[in-house]
């Protein structure tokens, strides 16, 4: 009988272990996913370092979808389930007007001498890149968006790094190329059309409607074990009651 009992204990406390314990824990982890975002600028033949690069955190996902932030709220611009590589460029460009009417400052970051920089700890959802200064030295940069997290080849990528071309200032049409890179070794870049008038661009963008935020196998894998021990509790009960 006292077996029996601490058989009956162990499962119960395994349940309440799971209920309290682990299970808050990973839906916390996941709501707190942090993400980033790395710009690489192209080497064109001009100075890449100290370009000035802002960052707007224009849209964030929630139950009931995709939602502006306050900063861009009243803009009619909805920058999600984009499918042309024209919707991407045209979403930028009105919301980079919205931040130059509104006057709206955001993180601020400006290039090595390898023309890199890094915006860290950002939030699910949808950024505006655009450029703040440096086109007399690099080259101008056309606005572009990105989505943290992002798809690619079926993995979802919380780190995003993006290959970015300016042009001479010279050059009336500037042509953004943004690649998404998952590893070193393996780089998807999207190039532009020869005569640079229409870019064919892969914005992160693209991959807003198939993207879920949160750790769902994790989740579900933990579910699954307070099942089994709930389970196992009731038929330790119902074992003991016909005995």
């Amino acid at each position: 009988m006292k077996r029996k009992n601490k058989k009956t204990a162990g499962v119960f406390l395994l349940a309440v272990i799971l209920i309290f314990v682990v299970l808050p824990a990973v839906s916390v982890d996941a709501a707190e996913r942090k993400g980033s975002i790395t710009v690489q600028l192209n080497e064109i033949g001009t100075d890449r370092e100290g370009t000035a690069l802002e960052c707007f955190y224009v849209a964030e996902q929630k139950e009931n979808g995709w939602h502006l932030t306050e900063a861009f709220e009243g803009c009619k611009v909805t920058p999600w389930n984009l499918s042309r590589s024209t919707d991407y460029k045209e979403a930028a460009e009105k919301l980079s007007s919205w931040v130059t009417a509104k006057k709206l400052s955001a993180e601020t970051r400006m290039t090595d001498a390898d023309g890199k920089l890094v915006f860290e700890d950002l939030n699910e959802g949808i950024y505006l890149i655009r450029q703040k200064n440096g086109k007399k030295t690099y080259g101008v940069i056309a606005p572009f968006l990105v989505c943290v997290p992002m798809e690619e080849n079926g993995e979802i990528l919380y780190d995003i790094h993006t290959k970015t071309k300016g042009e001479e200032i010279q050059k009336i049409t500037p042509t953004p190329v943004i690649s998404v890179t998952p590893s070193p070794s393996v780089t998807s870049t999207a190039a532009s059309s020869s005569s640079g008038n229409n870019p064919s661009v892969k914005s992160s963008s693209s991959s807003v409607k198939t993207v879920k935020t949160g750790d769902d196998t994790a989740l579900w894998v933990f579910w699954a074990l307070l099942i089994l021990a709930a389970g196992g509790t009731v038929g330790i009960l119902y074992y003991r009651k016909k005995h």
